[in-house]
């Protein structure tokens, strides 16, 4: 700001320049002649004389100061504090402790003090990134900073596990200042099954399928007795199938095992699947041996040679409904069944020898090759095919017809008129085949550098068909794959690798609600989900996984203890929660207390809440 000139350093320089004319001159010499002595001039009076300027002024006057070293300027900026003014360090930087306009420097006038403040926003909020007391917001000084942090860990989550549906627990902020629901549990219910006390058997729930009263249908293989709520089932000495229906509530409304009635020992019946049809009744298959009846008090049926296929259907009550067997010369079994809306079933599983169906028979001369044949409502055959060169197949229904995935390893035809060629890696494919007749409409190869095994087939609410299985990579380190495919075209592919060559396996991938899907299984040492990472806690032991419509994962849960844990397989009931069947040994905790195993294996139920819930890991 410029100095100004004050009045009295005005009224001074007029007064200089009022006296200030120069002194008179001396006489002329008398060879010129003094003017006032020449008789024509006039006489000079007192006030001609002041005309002149030579008045009052006395002696000779002092040069007129220079305006620049006046020393009384007056005003804001000349340097001195005034009346009025609260500094004035005469200069115009706004960056020090006196503003421009004389005033003093404080947090919230919106100017930087440098070496002072570390910001100064001109407000004194403490939610946005420059605090109150001008200092920049960071994660710790105890302040939700707005847009940047959702939480500081100085205080506590607004937010609680119960606001976003979980069950129980809290939240927790995290060292980047993020509200993490990891703490919070998803634990909803569990149920142990198993036998006796000290039972040397294992009884071992595989498979779980949604009824349509909102409860749900369970199967597997035991030995011994099996122990489901009130409800006991006995085989002999050999392996038997069982299969139970429970309500919403966890009630067992009926259980059933399939079992051989006449040789006390070695004669097996292998579980293979589960599907519950749109009339709400449920399809058991499986491998039966010698002789076989699907529930107590039913007749027996032989198997014609080794081993045949069984197929039982039970009434929404219990009732047997009818049961059928499909076999020939050499071993038959089914390993997969799935229902069409329209009451199909179809079922694939693996054959040697001579596979009847009737009016459809099927003959190789390999070691078990692929089939895969459909079976109206009421269990008759409607048409067969086979898949040589191919292994380990699953279905899932679809609109059109049925889906089928396995794996390769050498060239193979899966009957479009395009074989595929021999792979690098054993490799998934997965193929479409229609309705009517069972003709492949499309198929395609899921190929990743290492070798896959498919484990799981489902289809999302727009169609797009969800693939998940196990992976070894070239170094033989063990992982799990997932594949969305739309049609023959794969949308994307992921690959999650475990702790070197120890175990993973992804036993079961199914959609949620909320556009993603979920995944069960097992494994040992470390599950690398980027963000979502697992360490193990014994030896196998069982995870829950959350992965959003890309692939990407949202959260992963671990239950364990020193012995092994499995989980077989998972299901999303209509409130978007989780329903997880398994086998554990020793004890286990999922979250409502713990649970011992009577045996060798004992199974288990467990609900879990099925929310988003966010990146992180939680042991148990």
């Amino acid at each position: 700001m410029r100095p100004q000139l004050s009045s009295l350093t005005l009224l001074m320089l007029a007064a200089v320049a009022a006296c200030g004319d120069p002194a008179p001159a001396p006489a002329p010499s008398s060879d010129t002649g003094d003017v006032s002595d020449h008789p024509d001039a006039p006489a000079q009076t007192d006030a001609d004389a002041d005309a002149e300027g030579c008045g009052d002024c006395a002696g000779e006057l002092p040069d007129a100061p220079d305006v620049a070293d006046l020393p009384d300027v007056d005003g804001c900026g000349n340097g001195t504090p005034e009346d009025g003014e609260e500094c004035d360090d005469g200069n115009d930087d706004d960056g020090d402790a006196c503003l421009s306009d004389c005033t003093a420097a404080r947090c919230g006038d919106g100017v930087v003090q440098e070496g002072v403040e570390e910001c100064d926003d001109g407000n004194r909020s403490y939610e946005d990134g420059c605090l109150r007391d001008c200092k920049l917001a960071t994660c710790g000084d105890g302040w939700v900073n707005a847009g940047v942090e959702t939480c500081d860990r100085r205080v506590a989550p607004e937010t609680t596990c119960a606001d976003i549906g979980f069950p129980a627990g809290e939240p927790v902020c995290t060292e980047s200042c993020e509200v993490s629901y990891v703490t919070c549990s998803r634990h909803l219910d569990s149920v142990r099954y198993g036998g006796a006390l000290l039972d040397d058997f294992s009884q071992q729930l595989i498979e779980i399928r949604l009824t349509a009263a909102g409860g749900h249908v369970v199967a597997g293989r035991f030995q011994g007795m099996f122990l489901l709520g009130d409800v006991e089932l006995r085989s002999r000495d050999a392996r038997s199938v069982a299969v139970a229906r429970l309500s919403r509530a966890g009630q067992v409304l009926w259980a059933h095992a399939i079992a051989d009635g006449r040789r006390p020992f070695n004669a097996e019946q292998v579980f293979g699947g589960i599907a519950v049809g749109p009339d709400d009744t449920t399809v058991v298959v499986g491998a039966a041996e010698d002789w076989v009846r699907v529930a107590a008090g039913r007749d027996e049926r032989e198997v014609r040679d080794e081993t045949d296929v069984f197929v039982a259907k039970y009434g929404e009550d219990g009732a047997v409904l009818w049961d059928r067997l499909f076999g020939g010369f050499g071993r038959q079994r089914a390993e997969s069944v799935t229902i069409g809306a329209d009451g199909t079933i179809y079922l694939a599983g693996r054959y040697t020898g001579v596979l009847d169906f009737g009016e459809t028979r099927l003959s190789t001369p390999d070691v078990f090759d692929v089939y895969v044949a459909a079976l109206d409502p009421d269990g008759n055959a409607l048409w067969g095919r086979a898949f040589p060169g191919t292994y380990q197949p699953k279905l899932v229904a679809t609109p059109q017809g049925v889906v089928l995935v396995g794996y390769y390893e050498d060239a193979v035809d899966l009957g479009d008129g395009n074989p595929l060629e021999a792979p690098r890696w054993q490799q998934t494919f997965v193929a479409g085949l229609a309705r009517d007749g069972g003709a492949t409409v499309w198929r395609t190869v899921i190929a990743e550098e290492g070798n896959t095994s498919p484990n799981s087939v489902e289809v999302f609410p727009d169609g797009d068909v969800l693939v998940g299985g196990s992976f070894t990579g070239a170094n033989r380190e063990r992982g799990m794959f997932f594949a969305r495919l739309r049609g023959e075209r794969v949308s994307w592919q992921r690959v999650f690798r475990g702790d070197g060559q120890r175990v993973v396996s992804m036993a079961a991938a199914v959609p949620d609600l909320l556009g993603g899907f979920a995944a069960v299984g097992h494994f040992d040492g470390n599950l690398d989900l980027e963000e979502a990472g697992l360490a193990g806690i014994g030896s196998v032991d069982v995870f829950v996984a959350g992965f959003d419509a890309a692939g990407t994962p949202r959260w992963a849960t671990a239950y364990g203890n020193l012995l092994d844990q499995y989980a077989s397989d998972a299901v999303v009931d209509g409130d978007g929660n989780l329903r997880i069947v398994g086998t554990f040994e020793g004890a286990v905790d999922f979250g409502g207390g713990t649970f011992h195993s009577n045996g060798r294996l004992d199974s288990y139920i467990l609900q879990l809440h099925g929310g988003a819930g966010d990146s992180g890991e939680e042991r148990r």
